[in-house]
């Protein structure tokens, strides 16, 4: 089952707006240039210092009790770092005194959990259903659109990157650029 090209369906689906998926969003950019320099070196390599580098780029960025930015950047790290040993990987940590600077104590601390795999029961639902063979994840995943005026839009879309990333780095393939087009992020 290719759950990362089902969801991005799914969000063509259903109300974007005010998400990091909107594309007349100013963060929609900010994003867009996360993943390019961000996310999809990681693919090919140990990237992890890209990644934070980029990343200081959406930290803090937009609305809500848990910005935007900070709500995608949470799903990415959540998925990547629970399939990293999996796929013979590093997995990826920000410094916590790092993130305070860039936004607030309480979101920072909430992607601190989530990069450590300290999470609540909607995202650890979402990591066992990836092993399971059925359709659990995209149910999963599904779930958490709902979360928040945004947030489950932001953490569903960070997610879907950090499993599509890990399942091309496993089978040495090319599909996140796939889903990063699908997503506006090109």
């Amino acid at each position: 089952m290719d759950v990362p090209r089902i969801l991005t369906t799914i969000f063509n689906m259903i109300d974007t707006s005010g998400s990091l998926l909107d594309r007349n969003e100013a963060l929609h950019y900010s994003t867009s240039q996360f993943v390019k320099d961000g996310i999809l070196p990681i693919i090919d390599s140990e990237a992890s210092t890209k990644l934070a580098a980029a990343a200081s780029r959406i930290i803090g960025l937009g609305p809500g009790f848990t910005p935007s930015g900070d709500d995608f950047l949470l799903g990415f790290l959540a998925i990547f770092n629970s399939l990293a040993p999996t796929v013979q990987r590093s997995p990826i940590y920000l410094e916590l005194g790092e993130l305070v600077k860039l936004t607030s104590w309480i979101s920072a601390k909430l992607l601190d959990y989530a990069q450590h795999l300290e999470l609540d029961d909607q995202l650890l639902r979402v990591i066992r259903s990836l092993s399971a063979e059925n359709d659990d994840t995209v149910i999963a995943l599904e779930s958490l659109i709902a979360r928040g005026h945004t947030s489950g839009i932001d953490i569903t879309a960070g997610a879907v990157l950090g499993l599509s990333v890990a399942c091309d780095i496993a089978l040495k393939q090319r599909r996140t650029q796939m889903i990063v087009r699908n997503l506006g992020y090109n």
